[in-house]
């Protein structure tokens, strides 16, 4: 049996900063000091020219199309193979998702979503960079421009991550942060958005703190907008965990390619496909899919089963977005499930027979790693020689 690996990491620092916070006696944005520093750090690290943080992923999204003046009623891209909050953010909002395909070997949205047809017009396109791995952003820039479309980057399995060398916000658009708990930068909750354009950031944050400028006072709302406003005390624990983010990463870097490469030797197994440099991935998951010929949900679930059993942090994939309840209560009008499963095959393929692994075995010592992979081709062998 493996041990738990501790997460989040955290200490000292983090104890004296939210005492910090709580003495200053001044616990919400609009006059304190530590969401300024935050977001000060976070575009510093993440190479922004603007940074805005706010309370959760979710409403980062929600906010992001907010923001973009996306219309009710108007389609948003989005890959199927992303979390729930990609698909209710554009629900919530009275846009219609349009679920397109992903490729079969990033994960992440495939560059022919364009040949998609739908009945309601293109307003914006989502990008997911799945599993923090990064997303052909260069293509799908050049993509959204030709069509005049909004670009939100969800960037929930960030930060870290990179195109070409390139910030991810050099792409244009609005890329968005999550820091719940389980996440590479973990708050407990809270959230953030990155901008390119300087007006849009203004714009931002108005909507973000009830349609007024951030430290006026009175009543002078001038956009319809809601209380995104991330807390003092999150920040405080944030600025901290920033801190600690690069010694982490290179331990998981070094450690996801350890473990990767192992698993690439395992037969009837497939990685997602990890990026060369100047790419580079956040490593927040490890993700695979069997490959043999007959393998699907059954087989996969055995995997999954005698891996947790061994004390492994591994589970399922999220499934495609059209396989959810929650998508049919606002779906993109005139097409059933049997036209969204026509259109995303390979979703189907990886939703079926992939699981992934959480980043935090990627803080275990090399060799425990070593022995994580033989348990993980043993529990492959087993499952695909089971039926």
């Amino acid at each position: 049996m493996f041990e738990q690996v501790e997460w989040p990491r955290f200490g000292d620092a983090e104890r004296s900063a939210v005492t910090a916070a709580v003495s200053s006696g001044v616990w919400w944005r609009n006059e304190g000091q530590f969401v300024k520093r935050f977001e000060r750090t976070l575009a510093d690290f993440e190479g922004a020219a603007n940074v805005l943080a706010v309370t959760n992923g979710t409403h980062a999204l929600e906010l992001a199309l907010m923001t973009g003046e996306v219309a009710q009623g108007a389609g948003v891209v989005v890959p199927a193979m992303t979390f729930f909050s990609s698909l209710s953010s554009i629900q919530r909002h009275r846009s219609y998702p349009v679920v397109v395909d992903v490729d079969l070997e990033s994960w992440t949205l495939s560059a022919d979503w364009p040949k998609v047809t739908c009945d309601v017009p293109l307003r914006a396109v989502m990008p997911v960079h799945y599993g923090g791995v990064p997303a052909d952003m260069a293509t799908h820039q050049e993509l959204a421009l030709a069509r005049n479309l909004f670009l939100i980057q969800d960037a929930a399995h960030g930060p870290g991550i990179a195109v070409g060398g390139r910030a991810l916000s050099d792409f244009g658009g609005l890329v968005c942060y999550s820091f719940q708990h389980s996440k590479l930068l973990p708050g407990g909750e809270g959230g953030a958005i990155t901008f390119s354009d300087a007006s849009v950031f203004r714009r931002a944050l108005l909507l973000h703190n009830c349609g007024r400028g951030v430290g006026e006072t009175g009543y002078a709302h001038r956009e319809i907008g809601s209380n995104f406003r991330m807390t003092e005390f999150v920040a405080a624990i944030l600025i901290e965990q920033l801190g600690r983010f690069p010694s982490l990463a290179e331990i998981r870097r070094a450690n996801a390619d350890r473990f990767c490469s192992r698993l690439r030797a395992i037969p009837g197994l497939a990685l997602q496909r990890q990026p060369s440099p100047p790419d580079r991935a956040s490593s927040y998951l490890i993700q695979a899919r069997l490959t043999a010929p007959g393998a699907g949900a059954r087989q996969r679930d055995r995997v999954v089963k005698t891996l947790v059993e061994k004390g492994l942090p591994v589970n399922r994939l999220y499934p495609p977005l059209f396989e959810l309840d929650a998508y049919w209560k606002w779906p993109e009008p005139g097409r059933s499930i049997d036209d969204l499963r026509a259109r995303c095959p390979n979703a189907l393929r990886i939703g079926e027979t992939g699981f992934c692994f959480h980043h935090r075995i990627l803080l275990s010592d090399p060799d425990v790693i070593e022995t994580m992979a033989e348990a993980v081709a043993l529990a492959v062998l087993q499952a695909l020689d089971a039926g």
